[in-house]
Formats: structure tokens, sequence, C-alpha cells
């Protein structure tokens, strides 16, 4: 009897073609696991203009209440500072009544994204790690400040409008292990959108992440979309 030949398909080029299938289906994987673990960074916009990192919130409010530098003192009563401190209240009297989320909000990592738009009145995009999956329908509906709650849906993902009286609103998703929330939805689904793709111009800028920076607050510019929102703005002299 004669040996069984090999299969045409794992032989030559087949078997070169069939080693690189399983290859790339590996690195669609590994790309898949790697996005659902995404860090705060990841759900910024690439059009947001500045950003604050608060490395436990309530750290940085005993900051604020204990600093000495009158610059820094005035620094944390602009109006973006203080916009982000109602926004980041706001979310945590409507999730305080969950222990881990109140935890997180107290000493986890909040980013606040500002696009520097007009229409954002430097309202920005927040973003919190939880450090685990919310059910966000649920702990709003035992929520203790609001009945007024108004899901929608955008990319699988479902949004939450809640009023907060008749000029406030804070619109919420949760996408995996991070809390999103603003005022303004569309901010919210950008931050979705970013998410879902496969880079981020925040998440890949590797100074960002010196592990020798300990420090309640940071403060970060990106001068590319300072320049794009105000080029037009300013003398020709200084718009480079």
């Amino acid at each position: 009897m004669k040996d069984n030949p090999t299969l045409p398909f794992f032989s030559g080029k087949n078997r070169w073609f069939f080693l690189v299938m399983i290859l790339a289906a590996v690195a669609v994987v590994i790309g898949l696991l790697a996005r659902r673990q995404a860090s705060p960074y990841h759900a910024l916009p690439s059009q947001a203009a500045v950003v604050l990192e608060y490395d436990g919130w309530h750290r940085v409010l005993q900051l604020q209440k204990n600093i000495s530098d009158p610059a820094w003192a005035k620094i944390l009563e602009t109006s973006a500072f203080r916009n982000a401190g109602q926004d980041a209240a706001m979310a945590g009297k409507l999730l305080e009544h969950d222990p881990d989320l109140k935890k997180a909000l107290a000493g986890n990592k909040l980013l606040a994204a500002l696009t520097l738009n007009r229409a954002d009145s430097l309202h920005g995009l927040l973003v919190l790690e939880t450090g685990r999956e919310t059910d966000l329908g649920k702990l709003l509906d035992t929520n203790p400040l609001s009945r007024k709650i108004f899901p929608s849906l955008f990319h699988d993902h479902t949004l939450y409008t809640v009023h907060l009286g008749k000029r406030d609103r804070l619109v919420l998703a949760s996408a995996g292990k991070l809390l999103l929330f603003s005022r303004f939805s569309y901010l919210v689904e950008d931050a979705i959108t970013q998410l879902e793709g496969a880079s981020s111009w925040w998440a890949d800028r590797k100074w960002m992440h010196d592990p020798q920076q300990d420090g309640p607050l940071r403060v970060f510019f990106r001068p590319a979309a300072m320049a794009a929102q105000y080029g037009n703005s300013v003398a020709e002299a200084w718009s480079d």
C-alpha cells in the first residue's frame, strides 16, 4: 500500500495562506480584547483641546481647599475647573447610592475633555474609570434625584438623559469599565465612536503616562486643536 499523500490544501502556498489567516484572526481577537480594556484616554475625541486629569476627584477638592499658591488658586477657580466640578458632583449625587461608584468617583482617574466649541459653554466630556461594568439603567432607576430619565440608543450603547431641573441635565453611558457623562449628548456619542476606532490620538501620547508623575491633577493642552478652533480669530501674525 502507498503512504497517504499530503493533503493539497496544506501544502505549498496553501499552507502559508492558512497560517497567515490564523495569525490575522489571532490579531483581531487580541485587538478586540484590548479595546474592551480601553483606558479613559481612549474615549477622548481627537478634537479635544484641553484635558483635565483628576487622579482622584476628592483629592483635587482637598487640594483646592488647602492650596496656598495664588496663581493655582485662580486657575482652579476658572470656568473650566468649576464646570467640571459641577458636572462631576451632579453625577456623584445621581450615583452615590452605589458604594463602588461612589468610591470610584472619589479616588479613581477622572478626565474632563474640553473641545472649546462655543456650543459646549466650557462644559466637556467626563470619563471615569470605574473598575467594573456598570448597569446604568438599574442604577438610574433607583437614583434619589430625578424620575425624568429618557433612554436612547447609539451604536448599540444606551444613552440616558437625566433632567435635573429646568436647565440642568446630564447624559450618561457605560462603555466597558468606563462611565461617560456630559451635559451634551453629542460629546458622549463622540466618545463612543472614538472607543470603536482602532486608534486614539490622546491614548497614543506616551509622555502622558509617565509613572514618575505623582500628583492629583494634571492639565494637558493640544495646540493643534486649539488652533483649529481659534486660528481664524487671531491676527495673522499670531496664527501660527
